[in-house]
Formats: structure tokens, C-alpha cells, sequence
């Protein structure tokens, strides 16, 4: 956080930076818009996603726009799913091996970070990939009245992505 408070300064944006549970958010009415991106969404339980968005939606004043970017719905991730691949970033060596199981709706991503020789592990799980559906109605649920699919900010159809 450090280096976006000394960003922000640096270009004259003046931002109140706060680091919490994304589930509590305690400014009720407060916010015109609000988002989600960098496909941050759907690395909690179904519960903790909901009071998430709930949380969200509390925030915001009425009428308030919130943008949820989700690349890793169900629609766009199991069409192209590779049970493993790998590449380099950074002269970091990274091998990603992926198990979706359908009965939990749930993906398991086990990481091999390999640099100069030396070998990190991490797993990961998390809900995703969420089918759009799905998404639509914990949205609806947090009372989001309208809710719409799009494959960019700039309001292009949304298509699932092909191999």
C-alpha cells in the first residue's frame, strides 16, 4: 500500500487508503461507484462471496454503479481449461497445474515458482470459475437491480473465449 499512497501522491490524487476485510466496508450510503477488478472475485467460500457483495452494495449510495471484473466465469475458463501449463515472468519460472472439481465448483491450482534454482510451492483454491448465472443472482440477492454481462469496460457483447 505503501507504493500506491506515494503514486496517488505523486500525481495529485488525493485518496483515503484503508486496509480490511473486503467483507467490511463501514461507510453505508457513501459511494457513487465501486469496483472489483483484476479478477479479485470469487477466492472466498459462496457465504463470504455474498456478504462480500453485500457489503458492496451497503456502500454504495442509491442508484450507485458497481463493476465486477470476473474473466474466470465458468463460461470463459472451462472452454480453454488446460489441466497444466507453464511460462516465464520476470526470469521467474512459473508451472501452474489446475484440477476443476465439478461436485464443489471449485478449482485447485497448485504453483511451482522456480528462479536461479531455487523452488517455491503454493496452492491455491478458490470458487472460481463461477458461472455467469451464478454471479447474476448473489448480485441480485445483494440487491443489485441490474445486472448485465459484457466482454469490456467499453460495453462490448460478452462471448466465452476460444482456443
Amino acid at each position: 500500500m505503501d507504493e500506491a499512497k506515494s503514486r496517488s501522491a505523486q500525481i495529485g490524487v488525493n485518496v483515503d487508503w484503508h486496509t480490511q476485510d473486503m467483507r467490511d466496508l463501514p461507510w453505508p450510503g457513501n459511494f457513487d461507484g465501486a469496483f472489483c477488478f483484476g479478477n479479485s472475485f470469487g477466492y472466498l467460500d459462496d457465504e463470504a462471496n455474498a456478504d462480500f457483495l453485500n457489503a458492496v452494495s451497503l456502500a454504495l449510495k442509491p442508484g450507485g454503479r458497481f463493476i465486477l471484473d470476473a474473466p474466470a466465469v465458468a463460461e470463459c475458463i472451462l472452454p480453454t481449461f488446460q489441466p497444466s501449463r507453464s511460462f516465464e515472468l520476470g526470469g521467474i519460472k512459473v508451472d501452474i497445474e489446475h484440477h476443476y472439481d465439478h461436485e464443489q465448483g471449485r478449482m485447485f491450482n497448485d504453483f511451482t515458482f522456480t528462479r536461479d534454482g531455487a523452488l517455491k510451492t503454493s496452492a491455491l483454491r478458490h470458487s472460481a470459475p463461477i458461472p455467469i448465472a451464478s454471479s447474476t443472482e448473489l448480485l441480485h440477492d445483494a440487491g443489485f437491480e441490474s445486472v448485465a454481462a459484457y466482454g469490456s469496460l467499453t460495453g462490448e457483447p460478452f462471448e466465452t473465449w476460444r482456443a
